[in-house]
């Protein structure tokens, strides 16, 4: 279900000469859907507020830590996914087949599975709203920004104010220079 047999495939969109890459767990409802990665609920969030600093979709790349939606062992689909062996087996597989890297100024990781399986490190209640250039991971020697996932919002509105404190931020250093 999570990989191997393109049902619901979603391509990572990259955007040469991009600035900011934003990079997430797994596609959607309606990534799933439509097969494009973040033009949801949450991709639609995304654009609203990142369109505030006069980003706009096709000046970033959108890409998901895993290419198809997660199905659960009860057979349905969902967003909540479980940090499992087969959870690590399924990235490992995604990273390695379809992963291919723009050079933006800086990486928005959405939420504790692409900070993870981007970084090597955990915890995004702790990193949020952190920039660093992480050491480990598929992102080493890369600028990367930990954010708490947009769709977090639609379940709880006490994570609005520290959302848009971290897209303004994420847009300034998309703004800055890349560490070379």
């Amino acid at each position: 279900p999570w990989y191997g047999n393109g049902d619901g495939f979603v391509p990572d969109e990259i955007h040469e000469g991009s600035k900011l890459a934003w990079v997430a767990q797994n596609p959607g409802e309606t990534e799933d859907q439509l097969g494009s990665p973040m033009i949801g609920r949450t991709g639609q969030l995304i654009m609203k507020d990142i369109g505030r600093f006069g980003f706009q979709r096709e000046a970033c790349s959108w890409m998901n830590v895993l290419k198809c939606r997660w199905t659960g062992v009860d057979g349905k689909k969902s967003n909540f996914i479980p940090d499992t062996p087969s959870t690590a087996k399924a990235v490992a597989h995604c990273i390695q087949a379809h992963l291919h890297l723009p050079s933006p100024n800086v990486f928005a990781l959405l939420g504790d599975l692409a900070l993870h399986y981007m970084t090597g490190v955990q915890g995004i209640d702790s990193w949020r709203g952190s920039v660093w250039t992480p050491e480990g991971g598929v992102l080493a020697g890369r600028k990367v920004m930990a954010l708490i996932h947009p769709a977090a919002i639609f379940r709880d509105l006490s994570w609005r104010a520290a959302h848009k404190q971290d897209f303004a931020r994420v847009a300034r250093e998309a703004r800055s220079e890349a560490p070379s």
